[in-house]
C-alpha cells in the first residue's frame, strides 16, 4: 500500500499531491454536483484499472496510475485557482502566504523540469547506438536489461536482470555463447 501511495505522489508531484488533497477537502466549494460525480467517477475507473494492472503484472509504474493522477491535479487545480482568490485579500494571511508559498513552489518546480537532465540519464541508448555502430547487422547481442533490447529493436525475451535466473541458465547451458556481444548493465546501486 505504502508503494502505491508512493508511485501516486511521485507521478502527481509533492505540491501537486497536496494541493490536491485540499481540493478533495474542499470539494462542495470548489466543484458542483454533477462535476464531481465526473471526477469521483473517472477516479474510479482510473483506480480500477491501475489495480488491475497492479495486481496482473506485480509492478507499480508510472503509466499505471497517470490517469489518477490527472484527475488529482484537477481537483489540486480547482484549489489553486480557489488560494488564488485571497491574494488580493487583506485578511486571512495564512491562505495568501500559502497561495504565494504554493506558487513558489510550482515556478521551482517548473525551474528543475527545464533544467539540462544529467549526462547518465540515455546511456542505454548510447550503448546500444555505439553497439550498432560497432557490430555487423546480422550479429548476435545478449541485452540483460528490457529497455536495452527495446532501444535496439529486439525481441521481448521477458523482465529478467542480471540476478535473475534467466541468466543464470543462459550462462549455465552456455546459450550465451551463441551471442557475439553481450550488453551488460552495471550500477552502483
Amino acid at each position: 500500500m505504502y508503494a502505491t501511495f508512493a508511485e501516486l505522489i511521485k507521478t502527481t508531484g509533492r505540491v501537486n499531491s497536496f494541493l490536491g488533497l485540499l481540493g478533495i477537502r474542499e470539494k462542495e466549494i470548489l466543484v458542483d454536483g454533477t462535476m464531481r460525480k465526473i471526477l469521483y467517477f473517472a477516479i474510479a475507473i482510473s483506480t480500477l484499472n491501475f489495480m488491475i494492472f497492479t495486481i496482473k503484472s506485480f509492478i507499480i509504474t508510472h503509466r499505471y496510475v497517470i490517469a489518477f493522477s490527472f484527475i488529482w491535479m484537477i481537483f489540486a487545480t480547482f484549489y489553486l485557482a480557489h488560494l488564488c482568490q485571497y491574494l488580493n485579500k487583506p485578511k486571512n494571511t495564512f491562505k495568501k502566504a500559502l497561495a504565494l508559498l504554493v506558487i513558489i513552489f510550482l515556478c521551482i518546480n517548473v525551474i528543475k523540469n527545464l533544467r539540462p537532465k544529467s549526462k547518465d540519464i540515455f546511456i542505454q541508448q548510447e550503448a546500444v547506438a555505439w553497439l550498432k555502430i560497432k557490430s555487423a547487422p546480422n550479429e548476435a547481442v545478449f541485452y540483460d536489461e528490457s529497455r536495452a533490447r527495446y532501444y535496439a529493436n529486439g525481441p521481448f525475451m521477458g523482465k529478467f536482470n542480471r540476478y535473475n535466473k534467466i541468466i543464470e541458465k543462459y550462462i549455465n547451458d552456455q546459450s550465451i555463447l551463441n551471442y557475439e556481444y553481450l550488453l551488460i548493465t552495471f550500477s552502483n546501486d
